[in-house]
């Protein structure tokens, strides 16, 4: 049985799907994008989600991610029941998950240490205390020791994408694009990340596109 929403659940999965459907558009113009998706992600996994473009991969990450509601089936996300979730739930999760966007989205007056703080921020005040310390930890920790107050147009592609990933890394559940091209570049920065949170069971979410996978 569905729990109603927003209710807490026994402890299992970081994330439960059973029987998810998803439409966009209304009446005639209505195209059903995922069918039945039945899926358990559990706490300290790295998953990755494989297939065609156009398949509903970044549609699920978004369902996921609380950035889309529920329209049909149960998602639990961290004990919680998100089908029929209120908006003030949904953006408490938001501020709980980190996403790495394939754009970056850097703020491109911040150095790379205040992008970083601006994932700290939403944690409220004990998180700021050290922000300085954190930052530039996570920083070093992923080869960026000499660009800490470098701005992002002084920066390459690929950093730039590491200082999302830095932002990103506070959050209890992180979730990313990435092109195959990137694959074992993203990889490198999981096994980094794990260091960096030694003893942590955070789930890490990952889009990829195309139907075969290294990982």
């Amino acid at each position: 049985m569905k729990a109603q929403s927003g209710t807490m659940i026994a402890a299992g999965p970081a994330i439960a799907l059973r029987n998810v459907n998803h439409w966009f558009g209304e009446g005639e113009a209505s195209k059903q994008v995922l069918f039945d998706i039945d899926l358990a992600i559990a706490r300290g996994k790295l998953t990755v989600l494989v297939g065609a473009s156009g398949s509903g991969k970044t549609t699920l990450l978004t369902l996921m991610g609380c950035l889309r509601r529920v329209q049909d089936g149960s998602i639990v996300l961290l004990g919680t029941e998100l089908n029929g979730a209120t908006e003030d739930l949904l953006v408490a999760f938001r501020r709980r998950l980190g996403f790495i966007f394939q754009a970056h989205n850097l703020h491109d007056s911040l150095t790379a240490m205040q992008n970083v703080r601006m994932g700290l921020e939403v944690h409220g005040a004990a998180a700021m205390r050290d922000w300085r310390d954190a930052a530039a930890h996570v920083l070093i920790t992923l080869g960026l020791g000499d660009r800490l107050d470098y701005l992002p147009a002084k920066l390459s592609g690929g950093q730039k994408q590491r200082v999302a990933v830095a932002r990103a890394l506070n959050a209890l559940i992180v979730s990313w694009p990435c092109r195959t091209g990137g694959l074992w570049m993203a990889v490198r920065w999981v096994d980094r990340r794990y260091a960096i949170h030694a003893g942590t069971n955070k789930p890490l979410l990952r889009r990829k596109s195309g139907l075969n996978s290294l990982l």
